[in-house]
């Protein structure tokens, strides 16, 4: 256990660790928080390309395409991304 550390942690009775086995439940919950880490970089990225995309005007409501016709999905998108930013 050469630069590890031990953090305990309590979870409800009904949480889904519980159900694997023991002597695993520690590997998942690695593997769970790993995950999540990596989640949140890759939305940190999508967050900032969005910005970027709204700083430079390239996403905006009731734009046009490139063939002039109205762009209703980037009022859907727009709503989409707003999930994110709470």
């Amino acid at each position: 256990m050469v630069g590890e550390k031990r953090l305990t942690i309590t979870f409800p009775a009904g949480h889904p660790v519980w159900s694997y086995p023991r002597g695993r439940q520690s590997a998942k919950v690695r593997e769970w928080v790993d995950t999540a880490l990596g989640l949140a970089e890759i939305l940190e990225g999508i967050r900032m390309e969005l910005q970027a995309l709204r700083n430079n005007g390239g996403l905006g409501v009731g734009s046009t395409g490139p063939s002039g016709e109205g762009t209703d999905h980037v009022d859907h998108f727009s709503e989409f991304v707003r999930a994110f930013e709470r």
